[in-house]
């Protein structure tokens, strides 16, 4: 059935004011009531952490970095320019990054990290930021903090520390430089 042009629409408030936002802010979304609370709820579980507070209490969101690594490639060494961007640079050699997550337990959200290649990320972000300071990977401080979506928000900060899991996930990720060289 069609509807007349004549005929009114009928709008909720709800999804009148979402219509204003969504023409005030173009390309933006906006959070449902829902989705606000439980923003609010994560950050504030996250600010009043004992150990995840202090990495946030200073630093610079979205940092973009960038450096050369230079890689053995056949003979010769090849020069591969390399980017991240860091969720949050609390000093030149501290580094955070944030996740939500639904694991209801800090071992579960390890195994969640592990499986979506948050190590990977962090070994190769701490390699990058090694190489910008011009120290060794072990002087930087590489964390997670994991932050539950749900009530009642646990958190759970892990620092990544460099080892046989960090050294599997450089391997996974020269392996992919090496592929990409190839091709």
């Amino acid at each position: 059935r069609e509807r007349h042009p004549e005929q009114p629409v009928k709008v909720t408030t709800g999804e009148y004011q979402q219509l204003l936002l969504t023409e005030a802010f173009p390309g933006k979304i906006a959070l449902s009531s829902a989705d606000y609370d439980r923003c609010v709820g994560m950050r504030r579980s996250v600010e009043s952490h004992p150990i995840a507070a202090p990495l946030l209490d200073m630093g610079q969101p979205e940092q973009v970095i960038e450096w050369v690594e230079h890689v053995k490639h056949g003979l010769g060494t090849v020069a591969v320019k390399c980017k991240g961007r860091l969720d949050w640079l609390r000093a030149p050699q501290v580094f955070v990054d944030l996740k939500s997550t639904r694991a209801p337990t800090a071992h579960a959200f390890l195994g969640q990290s592990w499986s979506l290649g948050t190590f990977h990320k962090m070994a190769w972000y701490r390699r990058g930021l090694a190489t910008i300071e011009g120290c060794s990977r072990e002087a930087i401080q590489a964390w997670v903090i994991g932050v539950e979506n749900n009530a009642p928000h646990d958190v759970y900060p892990v620092e990544m520390m460099p080892g046989r899991e960090e050294r599997r996930g450089l391997d996974g990720i020269d392996d992919k430089i090496d592929e990409l060289l190839e091709g």
